[in-house]
């Protein structure tokens, strides 16, 4: 991928670490990571981020998209909001 196509990353995340989803609450991880801005779940690609944006292409048990729209959430630095402000979880680089 040339830099032009590269990935707008949020603020703190770098383009060629790979990064796990943290709840603070209790420690626990997502499953999945995120590497140049592409979220995977057992090596497939499931989500991306766009700006400070991620979109989620998961569905539910109807087959519908998990969030609306896709938009799972918003980076506030290594910070993911999720949609609706109730959920803060953290990036953890992977090293």
């Amino acid at each position: 991928m040339s830099d032009a196509q590269s990935p707008t990353l949020p603020e703190g995340m770098k383009p060629c670490s790979m990064y796990r989803i943290q709840d603070p609450a209790d420690g626990s991880y997502w499953d999945g990571h995120f590497l140049g801005g592409i979220f995977y779940e057992n090596y497939r690609q499931m989500g991306r981020i766009t700006g400070d944006t991620f979109f989620y292409d998961g569905k539910d048990a109807d087959g519908q998209l998990s969030f609306r729209d896709g938009i799972a959430g918003n980076f506030r630095g290594l910070k993911l909001e999720l949609r609706g402000g109730m959920v803060f979880l953290d990036l953890v680089e992977v090293v």
